[in-house]
């Protein structure tokens, strides 16, 4: 009973945003709502080729990298732009992502950045939640000759994997195996 009469709040409370406020429907809208921010960006610069989105919490970035080097390796593109961006600190994301990382364990507590900002070190305890991107460039050595232009750094392999293990945990052993694997190779 308490559930219908919340729900009958909710709905009260949205009829009277129907009246007070106009409702315009908006042909973009499934472009606003739905995750396609790649093809929007392949759009605007006129992009072609492969394009996908990733999303892999916070391997997203790492994995992006992983299939730009695929798609380069296999002839498929021979650049790709990589763009990340997470803001999970907004005033409405941050009660609900926030708690869940608290509750998961995996967000940090201390009051002083500098004191959990140590994502290598062994007293790491957690992460800092937050925002964050970046941008750049993937390219082959080929294009990259054709224009004339210096690698800041090279991709040498990489391995994509999955421990099917917990959401927020890793397991250690087979994160080795992995890495092992990609160093051996």
């Amino acid at each position: 009973i308490l559930w219908l009469c919340v729900e009958g709040l909710f709905i009260a409370e949205l009829r009277h945003l129907l009246e007070v406020e106009r409702f315009e429907y908006d042909r973009r809208f499934i472009f606003r709502c739905l995750a396609m921010g790649h093809s929007q960006f392949a759009e605007l610069i006129g992009a072609r080729g492969p394009n996908t989105q990733i999303n892999a919490a916070c391997a997203s970035t790492t994995q992006a990298v992983s299939l730009a080097e695929d798609w380069i390796r296999t002839g498929r593109a021979r650049r790709v732009i990589v763009v990340s961006a997470d803001d999970v600190s907004t005033d409405v994301l941050l009660p609900w992502v926030g708690s869940g990382f608290l509750a998961s364990g995996a967000a940090a507590t201390e009051d002083v950045v500098a004191d959990v900002a140590t994502p290598f070190d062994r007293r790491r305890h957690g992460m800092v939640v937050g925002m964050g991107a970046a941008a750049f460039v993937v390219e082959s050595s080929e294009s990259l000759a054709d224009r004339g232009l210096q690698p800041i750094c090279e991709v040498l392999a990489s391995a994509t994997a999955n421990s099917a293990f917990h959401g927020t945990r890793l397991d250690v052993d087979h994160v080795g195996q992995v890495m092992e694997g990609l160093v051996r190779t």
